[in-house]
């Protein structure tokens, strides 16, 4: 995690000179973080390693400034368009999203969710706080599978389907799952982790085969949202009757997915030595929620 002196950083809104030298700062103190964890499992770290893989380069090589004059519509139209275009060039599918207004309910939910994770797991709230950005409801015009994305090209925003039936808890498990995406990009802008990341394998939470590389982003985005369901489930009384049992179902199928996905990484990943360790924490707390969560599901 982040340490303290960071937390009043902005990491992504960059519109004046000041705060595009405080992102440097935040960067390259999140790198010397990162690297102290990697030293301390025995890996070196190369000071001037800059390793941008096509799913992050855009969001850590200055592209904001070049935009910083674009309206929010702009980028939301734009986020959409990009979107669609990787679906259909990526897995063939045509998807297409409407930006709509966010409701109260959902506004309510959405805080409700943060709040939740305040008191369960601070470290994750402070976190999507700093990375997360915006968070904006869609409509699937084409009935897809989505639920919701974030991505390079717009660092830091949160698309969610509307869904009626989303409680609290749903919306909990869509920020732990974005932000970790968000947080694996920055990561991932500063060492390699696998050797094979373009080659592609069977994934818990695609129909078609997905790259090793968002595999890795799976398992851990899988990780976060199962470490914070069962945080929320060892404190009952926070929550109510309906959002326990969306929390242990949700439980449910995640953990499995979660062990679908270490089990594909274990068998086709190539890892480097940073990808080792990072993976290898990712088995490590697996295991032991494994015996956690036995009372719970």
């Amino acid at each position: 995690m982040i340490n303290e002196q960071l937390k009043s950083i902005s990491t992504i809104e960059i519109n004046s000179k000041q705060e595009k030298i405080e992102y440097g700062k935040f960067i390259n103190a999140l790198k010397k973080q990162y690297a102290k964890v990697l030293e301390q499992s025995g890996c070196s770290v190369n000071e001037d390693l800059e390793y941008c893989p096509r799913i992050s380069w855009i969001a850590l090589k200055g592209w904001k400034s070049e935009y910083d004059n674009k309206s929010e519509h702009w980028w939301i139209t734009n986020f959409l368009h990009e979107h669609a275009l990787d679906n259909e060039n990526e897995f063939n599918k045509n998807i297409s999203l409407k930006y709509i207004e966010t409701e109260e309910e959902e506004k309510v939910n959405i805080n409700r969710a943060n709040e939740l994770l305040k008191i369960v797991w601070p470290e994750a709230y402070e976190q999507i706080n700093r990375l997360v950005t915006n968070i904006y409801m869609v409509y699937d015009e084409s009935n897809s599978n989505f639920y919701s994305t974030t991505a390079p090209y717009w660092f830091g925003g949160v698309f969610i389907k509307k869904d009626q039936e989303w409680n609290a808890i749903n919306y909990l498990d869509t920020l732990l799952h974005e932000s970790g995406h968000l947080s694996l990009m920055i990561k991932q802008s500063y060492v390699r982790m696998l050797n094979n990341l373009n080659d592609k394998a069977k994934s818990p939470l695609r129909e078609d085969p997905r790259w090793l590389n968002g595999i890795l982003h799976a398992a851990f985005a899988l990780w976060r949202i199962c470490e914070g369901l069962k945080r929320i489930l060892e404190q009952p009384t926070l929550i109510n009757s309906l959002e326990k049992k969306t929390a242990l179902n949700l439980l449910k199928r995640y953990f499995m997915d979660l062990g679908e996905a270490i089990e594909t990484l274990n068998n086709n990943g190539d890892f480097t030595e940073y990808g080792k360790v990072f993976f290898s924490q990712i088995i490590e707390s697996y295991s032991k929620m494994k015996e956690e969560i036995k009372w719970l599901i």
